[in-house]
């Protein structure tokens, strides 16, 4: 079975009365990760010559900067807690995690969310267009080329510590730990940023073909192209669903 084989022979035993919890639980370990990613690369990139003015190079609650981490942990997390639930609670948790993630303004979260799922997954273009939308919240930073490749590649490893957390929160230690080991080992990681003071290596991950395959047809649409939900589907709010189980295909 593969990493992301989220294929399952049998439903989830999570309720959505548990998601409160669970979600209040997961915002803590995901506010952690922005705050290491965010200071990491700062100092990476201070170490490589950029000059980040100090009234930006901070992470404050509320602003738009926030909200942009947010958003990309949302997208990378979303679609990949469908391993631990049914799906049709998939956007039940979304709504609720969304709520407790969410520490400045809906519409901002929102559109930078909107913004990452029509990267419809390909994590090249999502990991260059979070790093855009954070060079321009750092206030342009020279040299572009240089901010642009540190941000983009440290997304990544955003993205799998962020899909990591979420595997721990539902007692799956051992998807954490395959997750971890994709990231290279780094002989100064005395201290938690240090796993983003340098640019990581690109890492493609996806959702598994058979689980894509599997899910479409249950919905009734081809997976071989952009699905159509067909009209009295069982599944609430179904094309949301579906657009949220693009994420991170090939």
């Amino acid at each position: 079975m593969g990493l992301f084989d989220l294929f399952r022979s049998r439903p989830s035993t999570t309720e959505r009365s548990q998601f409160p919890e669970l979600c209040q639980a997961l915002t803590k370990e995901l506010a952690i990760l922005r705050e290491e990613m965010f200071l990491g690369s700062c100092l990476g990139l201070k170490r490589e010559g950029v000059d980040i003015a100090e009234n930006v190079a901070r992470l404050e609650k509320g602003s738009r900067l926030s909200s942009a981490l947010q958003a990309y942990q949302l997208t990378c997390i979303v679609g990949f807690a469908l391993r631990y639930l049914n799906v049709e609670d998939l956007v039940p948790f979304k709504d609720t995690l969304t709520a407790y993630v969410n520490d400045g303004d809906p519409e901002c979260l929102a559109g930078y969310i909107e913004r990452y799922l029509d990267c419809e997954g390909k994590i090249n273009l999502l990991s260059s267009c979070f790093a855009q939308d954070v060079y321009e919240l750092l206030q342009r930073p020279t040299p572009r080329e240089t901010v642009m490749h540190f941000i983009a590649a440290n997304a990544v490893t955003f993205g799998i510590m962020s899909q990591a957390a979420t595997a721990r929160l539902f007692g799956d230690v051992r998807t954490e730990g395959k997750l971890k080991s994709k990231l290279p080992l780094r002989e100064n990681q005395g201290h938690e940023t240090d796993r983003f003071a340098a640019a990581q290596p690109r890492v493609r991950h996806h959702i598994c073909a058979q689980f894509r395959i599997g899910l479409f047809k249950q919905l009734g649409g081809d997976p071989e192209s952009s699905p159509q939900v067909p009209s009295g589907t069982f599944f609430p709010r179904a094309n949301i669903l579906l657009r949220w189980l693009r994420l991170l295909l090939p």
